[in-house]
């Protein structure tokens, strides 16, 4: 029973270090490789736009609820008061 355990022990003993000797290594290479040239390359190529070109990503829903001006609210008019008349009394 022993002798299993010991026995298990070194085979992962020894495929963890030929894991880590052989295979991680180009793992490593293969993932950031593959990481420089997405950074590389542009995301979108819309993003790039000539000099004052626009672009509208995003138009926003119309409120229905402010589409009719006539129900907005009444107007106030008013008079303005000249502070020179309240400073002499």
């Amino acid at each position: 029973m022993l002798y299993n355990f010991f026995l298990i022990l070194f085979l992962l003993y020894i495929i963890s270090r030929l894991f880590i000797r052989y295979i991680l290594p180009y793992l490593i290479r293969y993932f950031l490789k593959h990481h420089n040239q997405n950074i590389n390359q542009p995301q979108n190529k819309k993003h790039y736009k000539k000099k004052g070109e626009i672009n509208i990503d995003f138009i926003p829903e119309k409120d229905k609820k402010n589409t009719d001006n006539k129900n907005f609210g009444e107007y106030v008019n008013y008079e303005e008061i000249d502070d020179n008349e309240t400073d002499n009394n």
